[in-house]
């Protein structure tokens, strides 16, 4: 290369001189080898210093009988000027011109691998990372790592190799073998200057050898209709309800043809190791008869979307290698694999009959190029022309068939642009439309290149050319042409919602059939209509216009009903859901109000707003809707009565439901979960003389940036019960509830053993911290969860009373076992109030049984002792007198076992806590048995200091002695 570039400037020198001398000489070329002609190397490969010999020896030669001009360089070049007379200059240009362009400029570091070094090629790895020789060769010896290497196509090598080398392994002998490693390699880096052109229409005889084409699939030549290289019988069964071929009734069968050409042009140009101009372009001509058929007996009710079906596997086309010219006559290969897939599909649901017959005939080229450093599509629009045959629809309610051919070329390890063509007619038919039927060409083209193989980096790599979807043709046909919404009770078709509604009259039923309808709905005042959907509201979906809410209520009558919606917003568009006004009564059944967002502020909800009305909201889902200021993101409840049944209100932005103005909400088997609000009550906010009722329900996962995570309640009715709080937060205070205001709060059960109505607290938790007992239920006086008992807490405090703390009914605690277990944690004395003296124990003479004397059995003697004695008409007992006690709001009072009176001994009476008395007569009831049948347990509560204290014996059950009630919780 340094030669050929000093010499370059020395014939610059030369050229000038010569121009002037011999500007007006005019000369003819004979044809035959430059070298030998002009005294250039005989050595087969005309260079650029040929060439330049070439033109000095002959261009100074006035004239020569040996000249031919009807060989005109103009025709080689194609840069002179069509003349007919040759001169220097000519010779020059050419000269020039094909030194430049003609060959590819090789730097030192590139090996293009020769034949004695191919024909010990032993083996290339599947990934081409390691590649074996038998022995050494010339080139081997010379290659170091970091060198490229190129290979032509040979037997280990089928699609060529590009890699750098690595790593070499060789023996210490010249016949030792030899293993390189390899990784990628772009061309640039081979290149350092290189020019390609290739053009090639494919042609059936170009189908690899030896393929089987696909069942359904039948390769036919000469067909009269049309004159194409590429032409294929097609008779498939698309669908087969019974898996048997034989039994056609219940088929779906595709036949008919599809014929194309396809031709591919692909040129490129290198210099400076970089990517200048590269073409990838495709031409094609196709024509496509189609015809569906459906059996009689098809039955698609749960055929969804049978979608395209590949006919088979891809029809391979023999490898097309593109060879770039190099100095040493081993050029540098580029290798396509073209393959072509058959598809075919259709969709339907319930019909019966369908017999439609298509053809079109369609022109167009798309491709991609890279100029000056910019990728531009390639694209003509197509040219389709069509033929229309009968088509008939018996008792259908809708059909979708389509069919074509999918065309993809790959290049493959030293570059990688890449087409995909999938044109085809699609035939849809659905009696609930008009027109009922139409007929469009479809057509899509996707191009690109694979950004590992050229060095320039291109986007996502892919871009869509053509997406084209042309009307041909349509029909009103026999049905009479009818729209997707139906009166039900007027038998009459629309094709808007609001075109049904306001036609409706009173007491009117609308259906709408399965689609998605961009139109915000107003049902009209002073009437009962029932709107709702064939299918559900994953099928039916309403997008509301831009600044609207989707769907107004304004003084509907009781009995209207929304049912099976989705009532949303396109993304970026903005407006409520549902809006309901004016007295309006009304049932919302199984619709999902979702992805609304209102910019509006000052009681708005994002999802639903509600004012003065009566609503009753069940089966639904109304989620990841938003106001702007993050005030009410799901439902806003004004001065109304809602009631929420089976249904889901998460993921709203701005609280999940706020209830305000002496509004009624009543909740019951429903999920209020991950929502947010930036003031109080991430749930609910339940406040200003408004009443809640949350029943067999779920608050979980919802936070508040100030009080109350799941709910805030404000001096407002609330009743929780058998409901899960769980996982809330808040910035403040009350992860799980915040009360402001105690008045009218039922939080659980009534007492310990009304279990069914007991709620679950589970790991509340201020915004930063761990989950804590505190979090679950707060006041403006902080944690109160302890004055609502009757329910399960986790993490478990419940209050941490201490012993002789004052207990929740008002007595006196003396015992703590700092664990809850079988519902209950704590004893409580009841005051000495409500102590008895002189009662018996009851039974005299009879042995009851069964009963305990540990701690925690206390409960469970009183109910027998009460039962025996209620049974044999004993009353005023110490068992009996405990159990009726009720004080402090509790009812669960018992006469404690004989440790359990120890306890209240030694924890309260030594302590001087309980007013128990220090008489004579101190001498206090257990629920314990002794094994006679005469004598249960007593225990002294006297303090003489001596050693007659706090004693425990037996006594006579007729004896009258002191009565202390306890309870448990």
């Amino acid at each position: 290369m340094k030669k050929i570039s000093y010499c370059r400037w020395l014939y610059f020198i030369f050229l000038l001189a010569f121009i002037l001398l011999f500007s007006t000489t005019s000369l003819a070329l004979i044809p035959g080898d430059f070298g030998s002609a002009g005294g250039g190397s005989p050595d087969g490969v005309v260079d650029f210093e040929d060439l330049m010999i070439f033109a000095l020896a002959y261009g100074s030669t006035p004239s020569d009988p040996n000249w031919n001009p009807a060989c005109d360089i103009a025709s080689e070049g194609g840069i002179l000027e069509p003349d007919g007379v040759i001169d220097f200059e000519d010779l020059m240009i050419f000269a020039l011109h094909y030194g430049e362009e003609a060959q590819a400029i090789i730097p030192e570091t590139t090996e293009i691998i020769d034949e004695e070094t191919t024909g010990v090629l032993v083996s290339v790895s599947e990934d081409q990372s390691t590649i074996v020789l038998s022995t050494s060769t010339t080139q081997t010896d010379r290659i170091d790592p970091g060198d490229i290497i190129v290979m032509g196509i040979t037997d280990q090598t089928p699609y060529g190799l590009l890699r750098r080398v690595t790593s070499i392994s060789r023996g210490l002998t010249k016949e030792s073998q030899v293993i390189l490693n390899t990784e990628f390699a772009t061309l640039e880096e081979a290149i350092q200057k290189g020019h390609w052109e290739y053009s090639q229409i494919l042609k059936p005889e170009d189908i690899e050898k030896g393929f089987i084409f696909p069942e359904g699939i039948r390769p036919v030549r000469g067909r009269a209709s049309t004159t194409l290289d590429h032409e294929y019988n097609i008779n498939v069964i698309l669908y087969d309800q019974d898996d048997n071929p034989a039994t056609i009734e219940d088929n779906i069968m595709a036949t008919g043809y599809l014929a194309f050409n396809y031709q591919i042009i692909f040129d490129g140009d290198i210099d400076g190791h970089t990517l200048k101009y590269f073409i990838f372009e495709n031409i094609i001509e196709t024509d496509s008869k189609l015809d569906i058929s459906v059996g009689a007996s098809v039955s698609i009710a749960d055929l969804a979307d049978v979608g395209d079906v590949t006919i088979g596997k891809p029809i391979p086309f023999t490898p097309v290698t593109v060879l770039i010219p190099t100095p040493i006559g081993i050029p540098i290969p580029l290798v396509f694999y073209p393959s072509i897939e058959l598809k075919a599909g259709i969709e339907g649901e319930a019909h019966i009959l369908l017999e439609a017959g298509i053809r079109q005939t369609a022109s167009y080229t798309a491709g991609i190029e890279f100029t000056e450093g910019n990728w531009d599509n390639i694209t003509t629009p197509p040219q389709i022309d069509y033929y229309e045959d009968p088509i008939e629809v018996n008792g259908g309610i809708y059909v979708n068939a389509h069919a074509g051919p999918q065309l993809n070329c790959k290049l493959y390890k030293v570059a990688g642009p890449y087409c995909k063509i999938f044109g085809y007619l699609d035939f849809e038919a659905d009696t609930t439309l008009d027109p009922w039927w139409d007929l469009d060409a479809m057509l899509k083209v996707l191009a690109g290149v694979k950004l590992d193989i050229y060095t320039v980096h291109w986007g996502s790599g892919e871009i869509e050319l053509i997406n084209l979807s042309a009307d041909i043709i349509d029909a009103g046909g026999p049905f009479g042409g009818t729209g997707p919404v139906h009166n039900l009770t007027k038998g009459t078709y629309y094709n808007t919602i609001q075109a049904a509604l306001n036609d409706a009259d009173n007491d009117n039923t609308i259906e709408v059939a399965d689609g998605t309808y961009d139109e915000s709905i107003t049902f009209p005042p002073g009437k009962v209509i029932i709107l709702q959907s064939v299918n559900g509201p994953s099928s039916t979906i309403v997008r509301g216009d831009d600044g609207l809410p989707t769907v107004i209520f304004d003084g509907s009558l009781a009995g209207t009903i929304l049912e099976g919606f989705t009532i949303t917003h396109t993304e970026g568009l903005t407006g409520e859901g549902i809006y309901i006004c004016d007295s309006t009564n009304l049932i919302i059944n199984n619709c999902n109000i979702s992805d609304n967002t209102t910019m509006l502020t000052g009681g708005v909800g994002g999802g639903i707003s509600i004012y003065d009305s009566t609503i009753a909201i069940t089966g639904s889902t109304i989620s990841n809707n938003t106001t702007i200021e993050g005030e009410v993101g799901g439902i806003y409840n004004n001065s109304s009565t809602l009631i929420i049944t089976d249904s889901v209100i998460s993921n709203n932005s701005g609280a999940g439901i706020v209830n305000v103005l002496y509004s009624a909400l009543t909740i019951t088997s429903s999920t209020i979960s991950n929502n947010t609000s930036k003031y109080d009550g991430g749930g609910i906010n339940n406040c200003n003389n408004s009443a809640l009722t949350i029943t067999s329900s779920t608050i979980s996962n919802n936070t508040a940036e100030y009080d109350g995570g799941g709910i805030y309640n404000s001096y407002s009715l609330l009743t929780i019960t058998n409901s899960t709080i769980s996982g809330n937060s808040a910035g403040n205070r009350g992860g799980g509830i915040y009360l402001s205001g105690t008045e009218n709060i039922t939080i659980g059960g009534s007492s310990n053993t009304d279990t069914g109505n007991f709620n679950e607290f589970i790991n509340n938790y201020k915004i930063g911290n761990a989950p804590s007992f505190d979090q679950h239920i707060c006041d403006s006086n902080g944690d109160c969860h302890k004055d609502y008992p009757y329910n399960s807490y986790t993490p478990d405090n419940n209050g941490t009373y201490d012993l002789r703390d004052t207990g929740p009914a008002g007595g006196y605690i003396f015992y703590d076992k700092c664990s809850y277990s079988n519902g209950w944690r704590y004893l409580e004395a009841a005051p000495v109030s409500t102590e008895w003296n002189g009662k018996q124990w009851g039974s005299y003479g009879t042995w009851i049984g069964g009963t305990g004397t540990g701690i925690g059995t206390g409960q469970s003697n009183t109910t027998k002792i009460v039962t025996w004695l209620n049974g044999h008409s004993e009353t005023d007992r110490a068992a009996q007198v405990c159990e009726a006690l009720v004080y402090g709001g509790y009812s669960d009072w018992f006469l404690p076992s004989k440790d359990e009176l120890n306890l209240m001994y030694t924890n309260l009476k030594v302590y001087g806590v309980g007013g128990f008395t220090n008489s004579f007569t101190c001498f206090y009831w257990s629920s314990s048995e002794t094994n006679a049948a005469d004598c249960a347990w007593v225990q002294s509560f006297c303090i003489y200091g001596e050693s007659t204290d706090g004693i425990q014996a037996y006594a006579d059950k007729n004896t009258e002695y002191r009565v202390r009630a306890v309870r448990a919780f």
